[in-house]
Order: structure tokens, then C-alpha cells, then sequence
């Protein structure tokens, strides 16, 4: 059995938005080129946000697995169940995006993207915050979750979380080199146990295996606006 979640509205972080712009060291937070972003940068990324408002239909579909039906698929098998999570903010925004590219307007192109890559973030996080919910309710622990092609879980486990849900009720779908389409998409799993997990309090970015990523969240700086 799966279940859709629709409807519903995701935070977009300011502050995560400049980091993904590449605004985080502390020598580029004190540098004029800083000082000027405040009355520039700063007031387009607020134009960005509110025309994604518009664009951004955050949804996502889920279900619940026994370890025993994933035999032999992937490495879930210790877990008692497994989650697994498809979430998009759909294609608008993506389109948008491409529409700003071709007119020229290429900082408000990368900005939208950036603002994009964020409310994917968030949409997946609301719906670990929803599953997480349904989970205690059922007197069950839950892992930090786990997406394909990080933290040692190979990106062909697309294939198998693909199988397991109906991601075209929610307009997502995967191509030949196991990419989402649209792009800002997530998916993700999540263990499930009667005991407590070790490690319960880390974040999936203090336990992935990449050493350099533009979304690492671990001892980042980011500037005040």
C-alpha cells in the first residue's frame, strides 16, 4: 500500500540558497563584493523566491516494505521494514529555469535553481517528517534516510525504489543513467526497528562517503542578510 502526499507548502531558506550560490567562506563574507550583495543580490534572490512560489507543487509517494520482500536487492536486509520516498517539486520551476537561460537572464536562471535545489531539500524533508510521524505512532525507531548514490548505497538503487512505487502518480520518472526527471526530485529510504538505531542523531551528511559536495551541510559558514 502506498500513500500520496499533496498539497502542501515548503520553507525556503535564504541563507541555504546563498550557500548553494557558493557564498560561504568567511573571506568572502567580509570582502566589499559581500557588502554590495546585500543591495543587490540580495533583493533578486527575494524577486526569485516570490516568482517560485508560483512554480514550486511539492508532492511525494511512499510506502512501507518488510526487509524479507527486499531479499537479496539491496542492503536494507538487516532493517525489520524499510520506507521508501519519492518527493518532487514538479517540472514548472525546472522550465522556468530553462526559459531564463534562453533570454539571457542567466543570474536568475542559476538563483531559481538554486532556490529549487532547496525546496527539493525541504519537500524531502517533510515527508520524512510525515513518515517519521506514521512510524511512531506504530511504535517503530527510524534511520537517518539514506538516498541512492550516497552514503555507500549505489544510484542503481533507483531501480529498485522505482519498482516499489507508482512515481508517475506524482509526474516523476526515471531515466536510462537513473536520474529523476524532473531533476529536482528526491528519493530516499528509511529503516525501520522495534529497538532504537545506533547513531540515530547523525545527519546523512556526517555519514555519506563524499568528500566534496556543494550540498554538504557539515561546518559551513553562511553570511547573515
Amino acid at each position: 500500500m502506498t500513500e500520496t502526499v499533496k498539497d502542501f507548502e515548503v520553507k525556503i531558506d535564504q541563507k541555504e540558497i546563498l550557500r548553494l550560490l557558493g557564498h560561504t567562506s568567511p573571506k568572502w563574507i567580509h570582502s566589499k563584493r559581500a557588502k554590495n550583495m546585500k543591495d543587490t543580490s540580495k533583493k533578486l534572490i527575494k524577486e526569485m523566491i516570490e516568482l517560485s512560489f508560483e512554480l514550486i507543487k511539492s508532492k511525494g509517494i511512499y510506502t512501507i516494505k518488510g526487509s524479507k520482500e527486499l531479499k537479496g536487492k539491496c542492503f536494507f536486509n538487516s532493517a525489520e521494514k524499510v520506507t521508501f520516498c519519492i518527493c518532487t517539486i514538479g517540472e514548472d520551476l525546472e522550465k522556468k529555469v530553462v526559459k531564463l537561460s534562453y533570454k539571457g537572464e542567466l543570474t536568475r536562471a542559476v538563483i531559481l535553481d538554486a532556490i529549487g535545489s532547496v525546496a527539493a531539500e525541504s519537500t524531502a524533508e517533510y515527508l520524512n517528517q510525515v513518515i517519521s510521524a506514521e512510524v511512531k505512532r506504530k511504535s517503530l525507531y527510524f534511520s537517518t534516510r539514506f538516498s541512492p548514490g550516497y552514503g555507500g548505497w549505489k544510484l542503481e538503487g533507483q531501480k529498485l525504489i522505482f519498482n516499489l512505487l507508482p512515481a508517475g502518480k506524482i509526474g516523476v520518472f526515471l531515466n536510462e543513467s537513473y536520474m529523476m526527471i524532473p531533476r529536482k526530485s528526491v528519493s530516499f529510504a528509511i529503516n525501520l526497528s522495534r529497538n532504537p538505531f545506533k547513531g540515530q542523531s547523525l545527519t546523512p551528511c556526517k555519514i555519506c562517503g563524499l568528500k566534496e559536495c556543494r550540498f554538504k551541510k557539515v561546518n559551513k559558514v553562511v553570511p547573515p542578510l
